[in-house]
């Protein structure tokens, strides 16, 4: 009878042997509680709610100083997929890491090339992503192995190190490719790689010139790596049963809100504050930019409604409501040919729109297009009627009655 053919010596040597991964296993059990503990919540852990209150990054982690955010989302995931992946990664790539450069520096490492991962998320999010995942990390320590394979040639044999290092240089860069191809947020996964990269071979330097070997598992390693656990557990327990956080695009809509209401109350300064808020948050925000030109106008302001619904149709050109109000801007500057572009815009998006109808007849009145403007007048009329909105059918009304005398 064949017995199974022995494991090359190379594979053998790839294998944990000797010692324990200490730091692995740890971060390895971390993972894992915090998943349970999310996945307990109302909402498991496929909820943005959850997850930004376990500590996830949004595009305001920054500007808002949350910055425990950056570490703590590394020990945060999203489903039972994402965490079972990263968690067999760590195991495989986090025990070759922890021999190259010992417990203190790999977990340096660790912790540094997530949060590289985290800023890059944090730095190209919208306000309505969140950024959660050890990534970042693993990626970071994929790059400090190809380095740590290439220069502690007295930690691995030779034909291990080869082997190591064409392993992770053929797979960090095509997994990178296979995100992009797939359309994946691959912010954290370069973030990670660089900074773990940029670090691994800072150590390698100072090594070097120090003549030093990495040292093994010591009390210092383990209190070290204590501290800045108990650290993010108590970051993240401050925030799990502290005051509940709004996400971003959330603390957007309510602004807007807020702004729509002080508009109807007639504080035009409060609703302008409001948007301006709002869009400091959400750059991209056409509807915020929208509003804030329409408290513009409302404050006699024609010239920076007009630049502000400039912004909003270069973000949104489908909104038929933002033509109509930059029509009547440009309307009030004097620019009655605009104006009438614009109504017409509209109605090629909402041919339902009564008012943009109105304003286009008063714009063709005034550049003496008197029977444009009568049927326009006449079609708003007929639209304000339907609708039964007395108000504005009288004034369409009065203004078709003043174009016939």
């Amino acid at each position: 009878m064949r017995t199974a053919p022995a494991l090359p010596r190379s594979v053998i040597r790839l294998l944990p042997a000797r010692r324990v991964p200490v730091v692995t296993v740890l971060l390895f059990v971390v993972l894992w509680i915090v998943f349970a503990l999310e996945s307990v919540q109302k909402g498991g852990s496929d909820n943005a709610t959850v997850l930004f209150r376990f500590g996830a990054t949004t595009s305001a982690t920054l500007t808002d100083r949350e910055l425990w955010r950056l570490v703590a989302s590394i020990f945060v995931h999203r489903g039972l997929a994402h965490i079972a992946v990263n968690a067999l990664v760590l195991l495989v790539a986090g025990s070759i890491a922890e021999t190259l450069y010992g417990c203190l520096r790999y977990l340096a490492l660790y912790l540094a090339a997530g949060v590289g991962g985290a800023v890059t998320t944090v730095l190209v999010s919208g306000p309505g992503d969140i950024g959660v995942g050890a990534s970042g990390a693993l990626y970071g320590l994929g790059g400090a192995i190809i380095v740590g394979t290439g220069t502690r040639r007295d930690i691995l044999a030779r034909e291990t190190a080869r082997d190591l290092r064409l392993l992770f240089v053929v797979t960090v860069p095509a997994s990178l490719l296979a995100g992009l191809a797939l359309h994946m947020s691959i912010a954290a996964h370069i973030g990670g790689v660089v900074t773990g990269t940029v670090l691994a071979l800072v150590m390698d330097l100072a090594l070097s010139a120090g003549r030093r070997r990495p040292e093994a598992s010591s009390a210092r390693s383990v209190t070290a790596f204590s501290g800045v656990l108990i650290a993010c557990v108590a970051a993240m327990l401050l925030t799990w049963f502290g005051p509940h956080h709004v996400l971003p695009s959330d603390r957007v809509g309510a602004l807007i809100r807020d702004g729509i209401a002080h508009l109807k109350q007639g504080a035009t300064r409060a609703a302008i504050a409001d948007d301006t808020a709002a869009l400091r948050i959400d750059p991209r925000s056409a509807v915020a930019y929208d509003q804030r030109g329409l408290a513009k106008f409302y404050a006699g302001d024609a010239r920076g409604a007009l630049a502000d619904y400039n912004h909003a149709l270069a973000l949104d050109r489908r909104n038929a409501y933002t033509y109509l109000r930059r029509g009547l801007a440009r309307g009030r500057l004097g620019d009655l040919p605009g104006m009438a572009a614009d109504e017409s815009q509209a109605l090629r998006l909402l041919p339902s729109l009564a008012a943009a109808y109105y304003y286009r007849g008063i714009a063709r009145a005034n550049l003496h297009d008197t029977v444009q403007a009568g049927a326009d007048l006449q079609r708003a009329a007929a639209l304000f009627a339907t609708q039964r909105d007395r108000i504005d059918y009288a004034h369409a009304e009065a203004a078709l009655a003043a174009l016939q005398r």
